[in-house]
């Protein structure tokens, strides 16, 4: 797999604004706004015309158009696929098929709920993640506003740029540890669930400066049924420090960690 730039590659040339709006493809780092826009419009605009119509994946191109859409929306939200197929006017069973035509694409790759768990209800939908925010932005829409920080846009896509580098990250170091998620059905939840095999970290993302222990309580709930689980809250902090027994890191060490983790 050859991902779009992760933030350890662009070093100097990073900037976290840009990425969660226009994402890290090559042609788009250190561009002007207009030429982004421009870019990532003529880029899905491509990949509709070109991926779809071209080759005939699919026969009712406006409804996929339609799908697409939504995808690019509810990216790194659960799915339903009935309320997908309400919204697009096609059969669930075609909004499944649709999704394995983004991951078959690597267009998007599906997180799946960690359910090692003998004594909770646990939530058993997937949550898809288009592979690059710009891409999934410009589809939606949502790339002619700049994500404001402290509002719920900006906490999503930090969430989802989280996910995306380390997604990268262990494709790059070779570590095929699938990247779960977490939630049962009474709400507790947990953005990111890392098994190694020796190591089970339960992770959730946070863009705000200030951390609640409310906004914890997925957690703690995990360590319900996982006591020796690593707890984690992942930001955009400064430098590392503990609430209780979750440790906070800043998202670059994180991302450090995990890759130096081992089986």
């Amino acid at each position: 797999s050859l991902f779009p730039l992760t933030c350890r590659e662009l070093g100097a040339d990073f900037d976290l604004h840009a990425a969660l709006r226009f994402g890290s493809l090559p042609p788009v780092i250190g561009q002007t706004e207009s030429y982004c826009l421009r870019f990532l419009k003529a880029y899905t605009q491509t990949y509709l015309k070109e991926e779809i119509l071209q080759e005939a994946l699919v026969r009712n191109v406006p409804a996929f158009s339609r799908f697409h859409e939504l995808a690019a929306d509810q990216s790194g939200s659960l799915v339903n696929y009935s309320n997908f197929a309400a919204e697009t006017g096609v059969a669930s069973k075609t909004i499944r098929e649709y999704y394995q035509m983004l991951e078959d694409t690597l267009v998007a790759f599906a997180a799946l709920p960690y359910t090692r768990s003998a004594r909770k209800r646990l939530t058993t939908h997937p949550i898809y993640h288009l592979f690059d925010l710009g891409v999934c932005n410009a589809l939606c829409g949502r790339i002619y506003s700049p994500p404001v920080r402290g509002t719920a846009a900006f906490g999503r896509l930090f969430e989802q740029f989280v996910v995306l580098e380390l997604k990268r990250l262990l494709a790059y170091r070779e570590k095929d540890w699938p990247i779960h998620y977490w939630r049962t059905s009474h709400g507790a939840e947990v953005d990111i669930v890392l098994d190694s095999g020796r190591e089970i970290w339960a992770v959730e993302i946070k863009s705000g400066a200030v951390i609640r222990p409310s906004e914890l309580r997925g957690l703690r709930a995990f360590r319900e049924d996982h006591p020796d689980a690593r707890l984690l809250c992942v930001g955009d902090f400064g430098r590392p420090f503990k609430l209780g027994d979750v440790e906070c890191l800043p998202w670059r060490e994180f991302l450090e960690e995990a890759g130096a983790l081992t089986p």
